[in-house]
């Protein structure tokens, strides 16, 4: 029996739980995956105590991608540089932090929008855990890259990872950045679990062109389509969930896990499934 978890301070917004049981089922494999919500003062209890009840993983969400690098004894190459972990796995009594969020993310872009090409020009909102990751598998494809993200500290902790970006805070024109742009990614948590909210305001809607082929992602699961993706769907824009960035990044750790053949799994199944 494998056991797994998803960590956070709010994790009623995940699926995973629901992924994990299908994926369970359809392999006639035994995995249990269950949700914590786990207070910042007890991160570390919590991440030692899953480590001794012999847990193969924890997922880290939602605020603690960052912060849990504390506790680990040690870190992959990619989140050494990028200094956010979403994946901790425990190898030989030892807790290694690993971050596949920027891996799932180009995954799900490539595999429902396009291709990224090293002409195309990404605008990216956010600075933290999610963003670092993805940002750092972005540059594997194209260096033109624009982060708008409203904490200034955030920000220049950004910039100290990645020089060759360029950062903006709140007061930038989003409007003329997002006609500039070709990928425009909302890699906060604003909307999650909150059909109304989005991280670009509406007055800035009014001034943005038609957005026919452009695309937009976001990492937001839950709403499946959240407001960022409504309204960038009515202006033509081609879209994607961040429901596939999720499917993505547990569907490889499942089947690592459990040595089941990920040829096997049909994405677009598993999304229609959970969506």
């Amino acid at each position: 029996m494998n056991y797994s978890a998803l960590i956070g301070s709010i994790t009623k917004h995940s699926k995973s739980h629901l992924l994990f049981s299908i994926l369970e089922s359809q392999f006639c494999v035994e995995h249990s995956h269950i949700k914590i919500d786990v207070p910042e003062s007890n991160l570390e209890n919590a991440i030692n105590c899953l480590k001794e009840l012999n847990f193969s993983f924890v997922n880290v969400t939602f605020p603690y991608k960052i912060k849990c690098i504390d506790y680990l004894d040690s870190l992959s190459e990619e989140c050494s540089i990028m200094k956010s972990v979403n994946t901790i796995k425990f190898i030989d009594n030892k807790k290694i932090g690993y971050n596949v969020d920027g891996i799932a993310a180009v995954d799900s872009i490539r595999y429902k929008l396009k291709d990224i090409l090293s002409t195309d020009r990404v605008l990216l909102f956010g600075a933290g855990g999610a963003a670092r990751s993805i940002i750092y598998e972005l540059l594997k494809f194209t260096d033109n890259i624009v982060v708008i993200n409203h904490d200034k500290n955030e920000n220049k902790e950004l910039k100290k990872i990645y020089s060759n970006i360029e950062i903006y805070d709140f007061d930038i024109d989003f409007a003329e950045k997002i006609n500039n742009s070709d990928f425009i990614i909302n890699a906060t948590s604003v909307g999650n679990d909150n059909q109304n909210e989005c991280v670009i305001p509406k007055s800035v809607w009014n001034k943005i062109n038609d957005l026919d082929n452009k695309y937009f992602f976001d990492v937001i699961l839950n709403p499946t389509e959240t407001l960022f993706l409504k309204r960038a769907e009515e202006k033509n824009a081609k879209i994607c969930s961040g429901l596939y960035m999720m499917i993505f990044q547990l569907v490889d750790l499942f089947c690592e896990t459990n040595n089941v053949d990920r040829s096997k799994i049909n994405i677009e199944k598993l999304y229609q499934q959970l969506k």
